[in-house]
């Protein structure tokens, strides 16, 4: 399985006010469907830089980026903050469950 990685950055004033990470992961099952799976991930904006627009244009930066790629699924957990701004964007609520340390 191959993964892919890129980091999008919003900089003011010579610092990092903003970011954002997609990775497009090859492997099972894109091996199988052919369809390639991205995720959307670190999402975040300095408090003093928000409600400028600099998070969505993170998002779709990280969109576009996954989408240049093949891939045809891209995925994101959403904070509370953020959920509207991906909404926005087309994003559509799952109820996706997860067991992290399962007991046999």
């Amino acid at each position: 399985m191959r993964t892919k990685l890129r980091f999008f950055l919003a900089v003011y004033g010579g610092a990092i006010v903003g970011t954002a990470g997609a990775i497009l992961r090859d492997g099972y099952p894109s091996a199988v469907t052919q369809i390639r799976q991205g995720y959307i991930f670190g999402v975040r904006v300095a408090p003093e830089h928000r409600r400028r627009g600099i998070a969505e244009r993170l998002t779709r930066e990280a969109i576009g980026y996954l989408q240049r790629s093949n891939c045809r699924s891209i995925r994101l957990h959403a904070s509370d903050f953020g959920r509207s701004i991906y909404e926005r964007i087309g994003f559509v609520p799952t109820n996706e469950m997860e067991l992290s340390r399962p007991q046999v």
